[in-house]
C-alpha cells in the first residue's frame, strides 16, 4: 500500500503493462511511514488486529496415526510417490522399477546422451558467453543482459509421471527446468514465438476455444463424414533441431514486434537447444534432439515447428474439412472415405522420418482433450469425456483451504461442464455423476445444490466467449497470505478499517476500492509426498556434500553439518547439500553442542551468507553466532552448517515464515540456541504494505 500511494500518479496503466519480465526489476524498497498520516494508522491497526486475532491452537484435519503414517511414507526410501500422467490419480511404484524404467527410457531414446558428469556447468558459462556477446553487439540492453545471466543455477532433474492410462504403464519423461541456467534465456525466447504460434490456422489454446471454433462448421455436415484423431508420438525430444530452427526463424521475422532483433532470438534458441543438460541418479545427459519438456521454450517451439509440419500436411491431395491441433494431438472432419485417410496418414509418417503419428478413426464419435464429438442429424454434438483410469481427486472439504475457495469446487465444475455438454440431456447426467464424486469427497448436498444452481443460470453462449483478463484491469492492492486456519478474518479486518485510510481525501482517491486479500496455499501432502520426496529418495550420495573447491570454507562446514549424522532432532535431512544452494533455511550447528543451534534463512547463496557467519566469528563482532563459537573451548572448526529447506516461492515473507517454522521445531530460540527474532517481528518485518 505506501508503494502504490509513493508512485501515484508517477507511471500510467500503459506503462505498466508494457513492461517486459527482465524490466521488472526486484526491489526491497519501501517507502517509510510519515508520508500519509491515515495511511500509517490504517497499516498498523490492521496489522495489531491479525497480530492480536492469531489463534493460539487449532484442531488439525489429520489423525496423530495419519501424522505418523504420512512420516513413515516419507522416509521409505523402497518407493516412490508419483502423480498419474493424466486423470488424478497417484501411483506408488517401487523405487528400483522407477530408475530402471527412466533408465531404460534415456538410454534407449536417439535425443539423449550420456556425458562424463563434466558439463554441469558448460551451460551457465553459454548463457553467461552469449548474453555478454549480445550485449557488445548491440542486439539487447543491459537490462536485458542481466536478466538472461542466472546468478544460482540449478541443474535440471529428470522425473517421470506413469501413464496409467496406457498399457504396460510407460512414463512420461518430464524435465523441471526451474532455475536452470538457461531457464530466462528460454522465457524470452518463447514469448518472441507466441504470435506465430497463435496464428497458426489449426492452433487451440485450450479446450473451450476448441469448442468455440467447433461452431465454424456450417450448420450441415455431410452424410459421409468420418472423424479422426492423431497424436504425434513423443513430439518433443523427436523434432529435428534444424528445421525447428528455420520455423523458429520465419516466426521471428513475422513478428509485428521487433524490438529484440530476430538474430538475438535465434542465438538464445540455439543456445537452450544445445544445453540442455539433464542429471537423473547421478548420471548426466545432454539432450542433442528435440527440446526438453519442462523447458520454458518447449511448447512454442514444438508448436512452431508444426506449423511447417500442417502446411507440408496440407499439401496431400486429399485434406480434412476441418481440421485443428492441441499441441501433439490433431482432430478432424474427413469426407473422402477410409481408404483415402489411410493414405493421408500414410503421407503425414512420411513429411519428416522423425514425426510419426498414430491415428484414431472413430466415425460418428470420438474422444478429443476432454470432449467426445459427435455427429448427429448432421450437425456437431459435444460431451464430457473422461479416462476410465480418472480417480476424480478433487480437493477434500476437510483439507485446510478458505472456504471460498471449497466452495468454488462445485462452481467451477459444473461451468465445465455446462461449456461442454451441448446438449441439456447430457449436462444433467454429467452433473448427477459429479454430484456424487463431490459428496465422496466430503462436501454436503446443501452447498453442492446451491452452487449448482448458480451454474445453471449461466448462458453457454456466453461461457464460450473468451473471457476478460481480471488481473490486468485490477487496481485494488492485493494482500497476499499463506493461508492458516490460525488467521483470523482478514477480510473482516481489512474492511473493517477502512473509514481510518478514508479520512484523507488523497488517499480515497488513491484507494478507491478495498485492497484484496488472497490466500497462497501452504505445503500440502502432494508437495510433501510427491515432490519433496522424489527429491529425497533420488538424492542417494553416500557423502551429500558436492564440493565446489578444494579450499571452500562453507564446503568445509557443510561437511561437519548435522546431515552427516543421520536427522537432526528427528527431523531427516538428506537433500544434496552445496554451497551454492540459494533461496533456503539453513542450520548451523556447533560440533562441541551436538546439536543445531542458529536457524537461518537468505535468498542469495549459502556461500556468501555463511562467508558472513564465519568473518563475524573471526572478526570476534558482538553477533550471537560469533559470540557462541568465540566462547570457552569453541572455535570457528565447531561451526557446521547443513540446508535445511530450499524454498520454491521466492519471496523473502514466505522465507521468513518457514524460518519461523524451524526455529520452533528445532528450539533453537535463546536460552536454547541463538535465535534472538521476537516471533511477530519475524512475520511482520517483510510484510509487503
Amino acid at each position: 500500500m505506501r508503494l502504490k500511494e509513493y508512485f501515484h500518479d508517477k507511471q500510467n496503466d500503459q506503462e505498466k503493462d508494457n513492461i517486459k519480465p527482465w524490466m521488472k526489476k526486484k526491489s526491497r524498497f519501501t517507502p517509510t511511514p510519515g508520508r500519509e498520516k491515515s495511511l500509517d494508522t490504517y497499516i498498523d491497526a490492521v496489522k495489531r488486529e491479525i497480530l492480536y486475532g492469531l489463534k493460539d491452537r487449532v484442531q488439525s484435519n489429520i489423525s496423530d496415526k495419519e501424522s505418523k503414517a504420512l512420516q513413515s511414507l516419507l522416509n521409505d526410501s523402497s518407493i516412490i510417490i508419483r502423480p498419474a500422467d493424466k486423470g488424478s490419480g497417484v501411483v506408488v511404484v517401487n523405487t528400483e522399477d522407477y530408475i530402471k524404467n527412466l533408465e531404460k527410457e534415456m538410454n534407449e531414446c536417439d535425443s539423449y546422451e550420456k556425458n562424463n558428469g563434466k558439463c554441469k556447468h558448460e551451460a551457465s558459462r553459454a548463457v553467461k558467453k552469449v548474453a555478454n556477446k549480445l550485449y557488445r553487439d548491440g542486439l539487447i540492453d543491459q537490462e536485458l543482459k542481466d536478466y538472461l545471466i542466472p546468478k544460482h543455477p540449478q541443474e535440471a532433474k529428470l522425473k517421470g509421471n506413469p501413464k496409467i492410462h496406457k498399457n504396460n504403464n510407460p512414463y512420461r519423461t518430464i524435465v523441471n527446468g526451474i532455475r536452470t541456467a538457461t531457464e530466462n534465456m528460454a522465457e524470452v525466447a518463447e514469448k518472441e514465438l507466441n504470435e506465430f504460434v497463435e496464428t497458426t490456422p489449426s492452433y487451440i489454446k485450450d479446450t473451450t476455444d476448441f469448442l468455440t471454433k467447433l461452431q465454424e462448421i456450417p450448420n450441415e455436415i455431410p452424410e459421409n463424414t468420418m472423424l479422426f484423431c492423431f497424436d504425434v508420438i513423443k513430439l518433443y525430444p523427436s523434432i529435428p533441431k534444424q528445421k525447428g530452427l528455420e520455423a523458429c526463424r520465419e516466426a521471428l521475422e513475422t513478428r509485428t514486434d521487433k524490438t529484440i532483433p530476430s538474430k538475438a532470438i535465434e542465438e538464445m534458441i540455439t543456445t537452450v537447444l544445445d544445453n540442455n543438460i539433464i542429471t537423473f541418479n547421478g548420471t548426466e545427459y545432454k539432450q542433442r534432439k528435440g527440446v526438453a519438456i519442462g523447458s520454458k521454450l518447449g511448447r512454442n517451439f514444438a508448436c512452431a515447428y508444426m506449423r511447417k509440419w500442417d502446411e507440408e500436411l496440407m499439401k496431400n491431395e486429399f485434406i480434412p474439412i476441418f481440421y485443428k491441433r492441441y499441441i501433439d494431438d490433431g482432430f478432424g472432419f474427413w469426407t473422402h472415405g477410409l481408404e483415402k485417410l489411410n493414405e493421408f496418414l500414410m503421407f503425414a509418417n512420411q513429411i519428416d522420418k522423425s514425426i510419426q503419428v498414430e491415428m484414431r478413426v472413430g466415425g460418428k464419435e470420438i474422444e478429443f482433450l476432454d470432449t467426445i464429438v459427435k455427429i448427429e442429424d448432421r450437425k456437431v454434438i459435444t460431451s464430457l469425456y473422461t479416462k476410465p483410469s480418472d480417480k476424480h481427486m478433487y480437493l477434500n472439504y476437510k483439507s485446510s483451504h478458505p472456504r471460498k475457495t471449497k466452495e468454488a469446487i462445485p462452481y467451477s465444475q459444473a461451468i465445465r461442464l455446462k461449456r461442454i455438454c451441448s446438449k441439456d440431456t447430457d449436462y444433467q447426467v454429467h452433473k448427477k455423476k459429479l454430484k456424487h464424486y463431490l459428496r465422496r469427497r466430503g462436501y454436503s448436498g446443501k452447498i453442492i445444490d446451491r452452487q449448482f444452481d448458480r451454474a445453471d443460470k449461466l448462458d453457454r453462449d456466453t461461457l464460450l466467449k473468451p473471457s476478460e483478463d481480471k488481473k490486468k484491469n485490477m487496481k485494488r492492492v492485493p494482500l497476499v497470505l499463506t493461508y492458516s486456519k490460525k488467521l483470523p478474518r482478514i477480510h473482516d479486518i481489512v474492511k473493517k478499517h477502512l473509514p481510518l485510510l478514508h479520512e484523507s481525501n488523497r488517499m480515497k482517491e488513491v484507494f478507491n476500492e478495498m485492497p484484496i486479500v488472497a490466500y497462497r496455499r501452504d505445503k500440502n501432502i502432494a508437495d510433501i509426498l510427491v515432490h519433496e520426496k522424489t527429491n529425497r529418495t533420488m538424492t542417494r550420495e553416500v557423502n551429500p556434500v558436492e564440493r565446489c573447491t578444494k579450499k571452500c570454507v562453507v564446503c568445509d562446514m557443510l561437511t561437519r553439518g548435522l546431515h552427516n549424522r543421520g536427522g537432526v532432532s528427528g527431523v531427516t535431512i538428506s537433500k544434496r547439500q552445496t554451497c551454492e544452494a540459494c533461496n533456503v533455511i539453513y542450520g548451523i550447528n556447533c560440533i562441541q553442542c551436538g546439536k543445531i543451534v542458529y536457524v537461518g534463512e537468505t535468498s542469495r547463496s549459502l556461500k556468501e551468507r555463511l562467508k558472513e557467519h564465519e568473518a563475524d566469528t573471526r572478526h570476534h563482532r558482538s553477533k550471537p553466532v560469533a559470540e557462541h563459537f568465540n566462547s570457552g573451548q569453541h572455535s570457528v572448526e565447531d561451526m557446521g552448517v547443513c540446508v535445511l529447506q530450499n524454498i520454491r516461492d521466492n519471496s523473502d515473507y514466505y522465507r521468513k515464515i518457514k524460518e519461523l517454522n524451524w526455529i520452533q521445531l528445532l528450539k533453537t530460540e535463546v536460552p536454547n540456541g541463538l535465535n534472538t527474532k521476537a516471533a511477530s517481528d519475524l512475520v511482520w518485518q517483510n510484510y509487503r504494505r
